[in-house]
Formats: structure tokens, C-alpha cells, sequence
């Protein structure tokens, strides 16, 4: 998760800003998904970072 977290950070994906008044917080979850091979031994790792708020 960190280094996913460093990748978007490295391509500008976000910039902190100050909550302007009378905004709300959109929040947010990491989803892992593991993929295996046919012998059942881990081939990778996903994670994806998701919105919590639905338009």
C-alpha cells in the first residue's frame, strides 16, 4: 500500500488542500485482490484505492 500511495503521489494523482466551508470529506478504502496460479501459490498482489460515496 505504501508504494501505491508513492506512485500517486509521484504522478500528481492528488494534492492536499484545505476543506472549503460547507464541503463534506469523500472517503475511501484500499480493496486488495490476490491472484494465484493453477498450483495455488500467490502470482500478485492488486490493490486499488475506492470511493466510499456513490454519485
Amino acid at each position: 500500500m505504501d508504494k501505491d500511495i508513492r506512485t500517486l503521489e509521484s504522478n500528481h494523482t492528488w494534492i492536499l488542500t484545505k476543506l472549503p466551508a460547507g464541503k463534506s470529506v469523500i472517503g475511501s478504502k484500499w480493496v486488495y485482490k490476490i491472484n494465484r496460479n493453477h498450483d495455488g501459490s500467490v502470482k500478485i498482489f492488486n490493490t486499488r484505492l475506492v470511493s466510499k460515496w456513490f454519485l
